[in-house]
């Protein structure tokens, strides 16, 4: 737990020092601030958290192919489990056959 709450304040120290920084930072280079948050929550599980700033980062600057990928990736992973916790998927009914 102790590991946990060092990381969960290593977040926030991220999150403080770019809040400061983001509102008056060009779209492009807000846009890349942003993704890079938005990577701090996925290291610690948080998806919607990174989904969210992706979107704000995809708002702000809509040719970043970087953005959109990782965009990408976490909206698969959520659906991927979406479709597990109902049972779309799971033992028995490879996630790959319904999405492949």
């Amino acid at each position: 737990a102790d590991g946990l709450a060092q990381w969960d304040a290593s977040v926030a120290r991220v999150e403080a020092g770019l809040a400061s920084e983001i509102g008056g930072a060009p779209p492009a280079t807000a846009a890349r601030m942003r993704g890079a948050l938005a990577t701090v929550y996925l290291d610690r599980g948080r998806r919607g958290d990174a989904l969210a700033q992706l979107d704000m980062a995809a708002s702000l600057d809509p040719s970043s192919a970087d953005v959109h990928a990782l965009r990408g990736l976490v909206l698969e992973h959520l659906i991927v489990r979406a479709m597990r916790q109902t049972h779309i998927a799971g033992p028995g009914k490879p996630i790959e056959a319904l999405v492949g």
